[in-house]
């Protein structure tokens, strides 16, 4: 198995530098018929997902779309595979980011009761707590 750092992966899908996007795809090609070879952990998911939306100006559904992809794809290995599914579900059910969805079903998985947030979007999603600042 390796692990793919989020630069790699960006030039794999946006091949936006040919030479660099090349490279990769050589270097992951003896890899393609090997299931679970190629390692996206959950930090490299979430720089993906917001270069491509900040930089690269990607829409909502195709993020969505996109992970949906790597996570059919027999080639890649997530850190916990449910948990990443799961986060896909609510960020295609929710105005939350990714990121945020991911921290939420990371956490349920580990235990937590809930997780405290003041971002609104996140305050929607199952076992988040929004928390209010009262005024000084």
């Amino acid at each position: 198995m390796i692990g793919l750092d989020t630069n790699a992966l960006i030039r794999l899908l946006t091949e936006d530098d040919a030479a660099q996007a090349a490279s990769v795809r050589k270097r992951l090609a003896p890899l393609d018929a090997v299931a679970e070879s190629v390692l996206l952990n959950n930090v490299v998911l979430v720089e993906t997902l917001w270069t491509l939306r900040r930089i690269y100006r990607f829409e909502r559904a195709d993020l969505r779309d996109l992970l949906e992809q790597l996570l059919s794809a027999r080639t890649f290995c997530f850190e916990d595979r449910t948990t990443v599914t799961q986060a896909v579900a609510l960020f295609a059910s929710s105005a939350a980011d990714f990121s945020d969805c991911l921290i939420a079903t990371q956490n349920a998985r580990l235990g937590c009761d809930c997780t405290v947030t003041f971002d609104k979007a996140m305050g929607t999603l199952p076992q988040v707590e929004l928390l209010r600042a009262k005024s000084a």
